[in-house]
């Protein structure tokens, strides 16, 4: 399957991504499950909790701003952490929902 960008989202060189643009372009990319492999947390959340740990930042409460669909944030209430999970794009919290994590 391939998946297209809606043209209106094709910026020609600009670089005037407002919040609504990132909004939506993170929306998007929620609604189509396909692309979910592309989350950064999805691909490093191993590598990046064993750097968090070796710095000392894994205490207390953590909040993952911008958690997208939280697949940080699931991996880390896995491992038992405090963790919440904030982010504009009602479309990647509803994904997040959708696989029975309420963080």
């Amino acid at each position: 399957m391939k998946l297209e960008l809606p043209p209106e989202w094709i910026f020609h060189g600009r670089n005037d991504w407002s919040p609504e643009h990132v909004r939506r372009y993170w929306e998007w990319v929620s609604s189509n499950p396909n692309l979910h492999k592309i989350y950064f947390s999805r691909q490093v959340a191993g590598q990046l909790t064993t750097i968090l740990d070796a710095a000392g930042l894994l205490n207390g409460k953590i909040l993952d701003y911008g958690c997208g669909p939280g697949y940080f944030v699931k991996y880390l209430a896995d491992m038992k952490m405090d963790v919440m999970g904030a982010d504009f794009s009602s479309e990647s919290i509803d994904s997040h929902h959708s696989r029975g994590d309420t963080r």
